[in-house]
């Protein structure tokens, strides 16, 4: 019998299941075999059970005698290319109801950008747009919207939701630190929500980012990005959040996320269960991210020459994150 460690070699929580890493001790024999340079095949004995995230996108928990596979932390955002591309069809099982949460909100980032821009009808880049959570809503209050996002796969799951919603938004392929592939310039908002900056595991990616959002906006153009409050969580570290339990008896999903911290940054990992006829099964991904404080990018974003840069708390909009917002310098 095992517990699920932490890299420091404690139990994270009471288990049945061992989850090896690259870098652990372990019985190579019985629990893990490689699979290629950058990927880990491992074997899993036993239930796990685990945590959660924030209210939007609370995460999840348990299974039986199954194999996963782990991404090796590179430290670069190939690694989150591959998080993301391994998730794309399964995103929309993080939330309750996703198509509720698109709506919800577009009906609270609309308003704000609308008020921060003085125009009803915006030209916007949403460079994190991942499978379209925030770009179609957006689009379905009518804006002009062209999404971008280095995860080929959920650039092409976005595509498919904007058909089957009739909705128009341009997609492109493109690492928000490298956005000269997205052809258009001269939005009036550059959004990057969903905590996407926290992927930047340097100042120097964190500034070219910037950099890049402030290419493709117009002279006195908001940037927005919502991020967790790692202000508070720095404090704690905390291992676990409580695991979500969405849909009816038959069709149960359970949804958690365990951090992994070394430093100021931690793997996450995420875990997807969902009810099925022939029984339980459960997804299993793995990314990198930074504790990403608010002096830390109000800096990065003021020397990316943007001005005015603002926090605004949960409690004030009702979103479920911190959102920053700043523009870039009108002349």
């Amino acid at each position: 019998m095992a517990s699920l460690l932490n890299r420091q070699g404690q139990r994270i929580f009471g288990s049945h299941g061992l989850i090896a890493r690259s870098d652990d001790s372990f019985d190579k024999e019985n629990l893990i075999k490689h699979s290629g340079s950058d990927c880990l095949k491992v074997v899993v004995f036993g239930n796990i059970a685990a945590s959660a995230s924030e209210p939007e996108l609370q995460c999840f928990f348990t299974h039986d005698n199954a194999h996963y596979h782990a991404r090796k932390d590179d430290r670069n955002m190939t690694t989150t290319q591959g998080f993301y591309d391994d998730l794309a069809e399964h995103y929309h099982l993080i939330f309750e109801d996703w198509s509720r949460s698109i709506e919800r909100q577009a009906g609270i980032l609309g308003p704000l950008l609308e008020r921060y821009t003085g125009l009803s009808a915006l030209r916007l880049l949403d460079c994190s747009c991942g499978i379209g959570t925030q770009a179609l809503g957006l689009a379905q209050r009518g804006h002009t919207v062209v999404a971008s996002d280095l995860s080929r796969a959920s650039v092409a799951r976005a595509q498919r939701e904007a058909r089957r919603l009739g909705v128009e938004v341009q997609f492109h392929v493109a690492d928000m630190r490298e956005l000269n592939s997205v052809p258009a310039e001269g939005f009036d908002v550059v959004l990057a929500a969903d905590n996407a900056l926290p992927h930047l595991l340097s100042e120097v990616d964190l500034s070219r980012a910037f950099e890049q959002m402030g290419s493709k906006l117009r002279r006195g153009g908001t940037l927005a990005a919502t991020v967790r409050d790692y202000d508070q969580l720095i404090q704690t570290r905390p291992a676990m959040q409580p695991p979500a339990f969405f849909g009816a008896a038959g069709q149960r999903r359970i949804v958690h996320q365990v951090w992994d911290w070394d430093g100021t940054e931690y793997d996450l990992h995420l875990y997807i269960s969902f009810e099925t006829a022939v029984g339980w099964v459960y997804k299993h991904y793995i990314s990198r991210y930074r504790a990403l404080l608010r002096a830390e990018i109000s800096a990065s974003l003021e020397r990316a020459g943007f001005t005015g840069v603002e926090w605004l708390e949960p409690q004030a909009t009702s979103f479920y994150q911190p959102i920053v917002v700043a523009r870039k310098e009108p002349s």
